[in-house]
């Protein structure tokens, strides 16, 4: 599934991918733009289900590279997740105070397993 757009769409980022993987002590996500144009910044939504957008995680904001050609990496910590079912959404604010949402991704976490769920563009794995 694509999402995001290319900056040369006009939209402000081209998400190459947005991960949520369970690792030793909690979730860890990750997100990659290929693109960013007037991009303010992002934080992660965490929820119960896949149809609510959730609450925002503490500390998960992340400032964005403003315009910018270079891709760029970021990722979060999730470690007050508690044992269960969970969706995660990335979601983006342009300079001018407009937000995307991207996802959710599912997770199913539990102590000492390993569980991901990945969304990636259309341009490779």
């Amino acid at each position: 599934m694509y999402i995001g757009a290319l900056a040369s769409e006009g939209l402000p980022i081209g998400l190459r991918w947005f991960d949520a993987s369970v690792v030793d002590g909690g979730v860890l996500l990750t997100w990659r733009t290929l693109s960013e144009t007037e991009c303010f910044g992002f934080h992660l939504l965490r929820s119960r289900r896949a149809d609510e957008d959730g609450a925002m995680l503490q500390g998960s904001f992340f400032a964005g590279a403003r315009t910018s050609t270079v891709p760029r990496d970021y990722r979060f910590f999730d470690w007050c997740v508690q044992a269960g079912t969970w969706f995660y959404r990335l979601v983006q604010t342009d300079l001018d105070g407009s937000q995307r949402t991207h996802g959710p991704v599912r997770v199913a976490y539990t102590p000492g397993t390993s569980s991901w769920g990945r969304i990636k563009g259309a341009f490779g794995p």
